[in-house]
């Protein structure tokens, strides 16, 4: 599906079976020798490696986690959730989590990861709060959540909520910012209430491992 991550999003479609989006494609492999390219050459610290992803990229990054979170300390996933082919995995390594899901969003749905397919509609993957329940549940954070809600300022139709899972295994967290009335789509400040690029990058921020300052000689 040209340039499509196999980021284990799959659909089981009347007539055609089981469709795994770019099967037999390595994407996760490939990212990761990405990463070994980078640290052979610069000056990387791997105690704070991040992805990030928007739709079929937040599916990736989930997938990453899933799968190399030995390497990876935190992902960010926009309306993207955890594909079909690897929901039942079990994680290799406890990751920060932060999610953001619309209820209203009508290319991946909020409750079952349906996505539109030709004619037809099918889950292609864990709905919103399952996912979201897959990684609190794995880190074994707090049951209940601390919950924020966002001051509704912007003339947007929308309110946005925080709910953040803390103290899991080492340290891990697992945050779900739920756009009430949200659509499949990238919100940001002046025009929305919050700014994702400046979520994401505090909850990164909050999850740094070790000292980050640097002395002048």
């Amino acid at each position: 599906l040209g340039t499509a991550w196999n980021s284990g999003v799959s659909a089981n479609l009347s007539f055609f079976g089981n469709i795994i989006v770019n099967d037999g494609v390595d994407d996760s492999g490939f990212i990761m020798a990405i990463l070994d390219d980078l640290i052979s050459t610069y000056n990387v610290d791997q105690a704070n490696v991040f992805s990030m992803g928007f739709s079929m990229g937040g599916f990736m990054s989930n997938r990453l986690a899933i799968e190399h979170g030995d390497r990876i300390n935190a992902i960010a996933a926009v309306s993207g959730t955890i594909g079909n082919e690897v929901k039942t995995h079990t994680p290799v390594a406890n990751v920060n989590t932060l999610h953001f899901h619309g209820t209203s969003d009508s290319t991946v749905s909020y409750d079952n990861a349906d996505f539109n397919v030709m004619v037809m509609s099918a889950s292609v993957g864990l709905g919103a709060e399952a996912t979201v329940d897959y990684w609190r549940n794995y880190n074994q954070c707090n049951a209940t959540p601390t919950v924020t809600n966002f001051p509704n300022s912007a003339n947007d139709g929308l309110t946005f909520e925080k709910y953040a899972y803390d103290n899991g295994n080492n340290g891990s967290k697992t945050h779900f910012i739920k756009v009430i009335g949200g659509d499949h789509t990238w919100y940001y400040t002046p025009n929305n209430d919050i700014d994702y690029t400046t979520e994401i990058y505090n909850f990164f921020a909050s999850c740094l491992v070790g000292g980050n300052d640097i002395d002048d000689n």
